[in-house]
């Protein structure tokens, strides 16, 4: 194999695996190196693509031709579902000619263009939601319209369907199964892989809209749009991280992290103008830079060491960041619960039956001294020393002074007692 370890080590700076990437090229010398290069680059092949954002080797199980026909055919069916249900849909929806128009802006400054990609809407007034099926596919739903907490302008629709654009762009659908099979090899524990798997999802939503904000800013819409959106979610609905199988990130985290990207790409930002340098800005701009190994090595020469190489470590690192994910939800959780327990307190714990039906009577009275919005008590049920289940309620807003009696009817279990205890409030 004519690769030297100096090179190998230039190409490997940055990873915390270097020193085993060189021990690794240096025992192949020792072997039939050309050919175990060649056999690596056929799996690595077989297994992993190039990102094309960053240029590193990814974990994924389709090709991209496969992830687009993957794609039209769900695209196809969600289509055909919604005719069924007897929804409108795009230009029959007042809104469609706006997404459109934007949509076709972005498609200008993201990766991949040369998809074959197409936006949809759908008419769901109560869903505040869009999503996309990859291979260029995507669609949203009119709720994003909702007068009360919906999309204000173009910079903020921009957001979203860069967003949705920057999933397609960075792979996401395609390489989710792959990942989170490699990701939950080493757990036994079905809750254990689902809090991963909420958690993988929420980074790849963080790098998503890391990138929302590119391509926005690139397109002439206003970055800082996406912090607007998020703000408002957080003062109607929260920030509740009790929930761990909750996959996107938290609405509170989401303001602050959205805001740091869009402060990092307004340099790109001229109102209603594709920037003349997009091309390689894409490449190369203030979040990341793209690496470009193709033509530094040759398949036999060490390309399929390094391929291979390459995509174990992305694997261990993102593995590495997810779990750091998770272990952060569970601490925010234990933050959240510590915040209600000393703002407001439940006494006066009794049972009673109504009928067949057991009802907890309890009396909740606050002692922050701030009026409190939303407040959610977690219950749950005991048979000895065993928890039989548990459950999330939502208690009466409360004022700044006074108690407040609640009656909450139970579930039917074969429980010897009941304990309810807060978990998370939102002031006004």
């Amino acid at each position: 194999m004519s690769i030297g370890l100096f090179r190998c080590g230039l190409l490997l700076r940055g990873h915390p695996f270097i020193f085993q990437g060189i021990f690794f090229v240096s025992f192949l010398n020792l072997v039939s190196c050309a050919s175990v290069d060649r056999g690596l680059m056929q799996v690595s092949e077989a297994i992993t693509r190039e990102d094309v954002i960053t240029g590193k080797r990814e974990l994924n199980l389709e090709t991209e031709a496969e992830e687009v026909r993957r794609a039209t055919i769900a695209s196809r069916e969600i289509l055909a579902q919604a005719r069924k249900k007897k929804l409108r849909l795009d230009e029959s929806l007042p809104e469609f000619s706006r997404v459109r128009r934007i949509f076709l802006r972005l498609r200008k400054v993201v990766h991949r263009p040369d998809l074959p990609w197409e936006i949809h809407e759908i008419d769901a007034k109560d869903i505040f939601n869009a999503f996309t099926v990859g291979g260029g596919k995507v669609f949203v739903f009119s709720g994003l319209f909702n007068i009360e907490y919906g999309l204000r302008g173009d910079d903020e629709l921009a957001t979203v369907i860069a967003h949705e654009m920057a999933h397609v762009a960075a792979g996401h659908t395609s390489e989710r199964k792959a990942k989170l099979i490699a990701l939950g090899l080493a757990n036994n524990s079905i809750l254990t892989e689902g809090r991963l798997a909420a958690s993988f999802t929420t980074v790849q939503e963080g790098e998503a809209d890391r990138l929302a904000a590119l391509y926005t800013a690139l397109a002439g819409f206003d970055p800082e749009a996406g912090a607007a959106i998020w703000m408002r979610v957080n003062k109607k609905f929260g920030s509740y991280a009790g929930n761990l199988l909750y996959d996107h990130p938290l609405n509170d985290d989401r303001v602050r992290n959205v805001r740091e990207y869009a402060r990092l790409t307004r340099e790109y930002y001229v109102r209603n103008r594709i920037h003349p340098k997009a091309e390689s800005l894409l490449r190369s701009n203030v979040l990341f830079s793209k690496e470009d190994y193709s033509g530094l090595l040759a398949v036999g020469q060490g390309k399929g060491v390094l391929s291979f190489l390459d995509a174990a470590i992305n694997v261990v690192s993102e593995g590495r960041q997810v779990r750091r994910e998770a272990h952060s939800r569970q601490e925010k959780q234990r933050q959240q619960q510590n915040l209600a327990r000393a703002s407001y307190r439940i006494t006066a714990v009794h049972l009673r039956k109504y009928g067949e039906a057991p009802v907890l009577l309890a009396e909740v009275e606050n002692i922050s001294g701030r009026s409190i919005l939303k407040a959610l008590a977690s219950v749950e049920y005991w048979q000895g020393t065993r928890q039989l289940a548990a459950e999330e309620v939502i208690l009466p807003s409360l004022s700044t002074t006074g108690k407040q009696r609640i009656r909450l009817r139970l579930r039917s279990l074969p429980f010897d007692r009941v304990t309810i205890s807060a978990e998370y409030i939102q002031f006004e």
